[in-house]
């Protein structure tokens, strides 16, 4: 089985068969764990292995009501555990990193990781927990006092096939610096995808941060996964000159649709009736329960009359965009 497809499918499994899981492949799993890199091969992580029925059903006893329900079946747990100040840490005792004594439960996580992909890779399941009676299991176990417990991990075989959780778009949880003014601009093809990832992160935010519009033509645009955006309840706009509520009575002026990953969004163009005054506004929109928020400049037709500097510090930004745009 390639790498690919064990971190693809492998999942935490909440409901075991009761066969017994081989000796040699518990040890095969621990290898495998070893295997990780950790802080300066400091290799911290230990495991405690229980087969025993007896020992298990007393290890089961401290785990949280939903996990011993989720482990019944499971018949080998494994406690990982690190030893303390090591990882992380200078000689003299004192931290290496701002993480301070974190970065040893880091090292615990990559052999961990490495642990439930080899279990796949076997044919087995595992899932870990980390709500746990500590003091009991490290009696239980006669853990060293100089040993932290990270996780418990119920392992045996699938008796279920669970389908994936849904999992972030790449572009949602990455980000990346690069030279030309955050675009990579090195081909005609990275150029083109740049500017794709661009135009995707403006579909995925609901509101602009500021709308600059003309007081005779205030138009905001909104966007929202489609199947949410017939449920925008209403939008506000609250004076900063005089803190006067606005209810916003719009009409549709067009519609736009863009799909991204696994949803469908809508770009909704709005054409606002309500009179405004010249100034800023804090604006609200408020759909499916939830508020978003942005700021509404309405300038005047002609930014470099009089009528733009009045009260002195009302424009700044905006009158330095809008004058980009006025009429002669």
């Amino acid at each position: 089985m390639d790498l690919e497809e064990c971190i693809n499918k492998r999942r935490s499994i909440r409901n075991f068969q009761s066969k017994a899981v081989e000796k040699e492949k518990i040890l095969k799993l621990i290898e495998s764990a070893q295997m990780a890199p950790s802080w300066k091969n400091s290799q911290v992580s230990r495991f405690f292995v229980i087969s025993s029925e007896k020992v298990r059903k007393e290890i089961a006893n401290c785990l949280a009501s939903f996990n011993q329900e989720n482990t019944k079946n499971a018949p080998v747990i494994i406690v990982s555990t690190v030893v303390r100040n090591i990882s992380g840490f200078e000689k003299d005792g004192s931290y290496s990193t701002h993480l301070k004594d974190g970065f040893q439960y880091f090292d615990n996580g990559l052999q961990v990781q490495n642990l439930c992909l080899e279990a796949y890779n076997l044919g087995l399941g595992t899932l870990i927990m980390g709500i746990y009676d500590e003091e009991k299991i490290r009696s239980l176990l006669n853990i060293p006092k100089d040993q932290e417990i990270v996780a418990v991990i119920g392992v045996g075989y699938p008796n279920i096939e669970p389908k994936m959780p849904k999992r972030l778009e790449v572009d949602e949880v990455v980000k990346f610096f690069i030279e030309k003014l955050g675009y990579d601009a090195s081909t005609d093809e990275a150029i083109e995808k740049s500017l794709a990832r661009f135009e995707n992160r403006r579909w995925q935010e609901t509101l602009e941060p500021v709308y600059v519009v003309e007081q005779n033509n205030v138009c905001i645009d909104v966007v929202l996964p489609e199947n949410e955006i017939d449920t925008l309840a209403g939008i506000t706009a609250v004076s900063r000159q005089n803190q006067k509520t606005y209810h916003l009575e719009t009409s549709v002026a067009g519609t736009e649709q863009k799909h991204i990953g696994h949803t469908s969004f809508a770009r909704r163009f709005l054409t606002v009736s309500t009179p405004l005054e010249i100034g800023y506004y804090d604006l609200t929109l408020v759909v499916a329960g939830h508020s978003y928020h942005s700021v509404l400049a309405v300038a005047p037709e002609k930014c470099y009359t009089n009528e733009a500097l009045e009260n002195s510090r009302l424009w700044g930004y905006a009158l330095q965009l809008y004058s980009l745009k006025s009429r002669r």
